[in-house]
């Protein structure tokens, strides 16, 4: 059985190569705080469904660049 999860590392990593602060993300992304923002980039939150379209959006990625196949 194959489950879309999404791909922290790369979040991360696409938000550094734009020179985004956790700031930054949360303000895109409609989150209170950098300290929120930075609970669903370390996986303790999960990012619902509403914030991902958002999410590539303002990583300027593809959705299946957000998202990596595990077996």
């Amino acid at each position: 059985m194959s489950d879309n999860t999404v791909n922290l590392n790369y979040i991360s990593k696409r938000r550094k190569e734009l020179g985004f602060t956790q700031s930054v993300m949360a303000a895109k992304l409609g989150m209170k705080s950098a300290p929120a923002y930075n609970k669903y980039e370390k996986g303790i939150y999960k990012f619902n469904a509403d914030i991902i379209p958002l999410l590539v959006k303002t990583l300027r990625c593809e959705m299946s660049d957000i998202f990596c196949l595990q077996n």
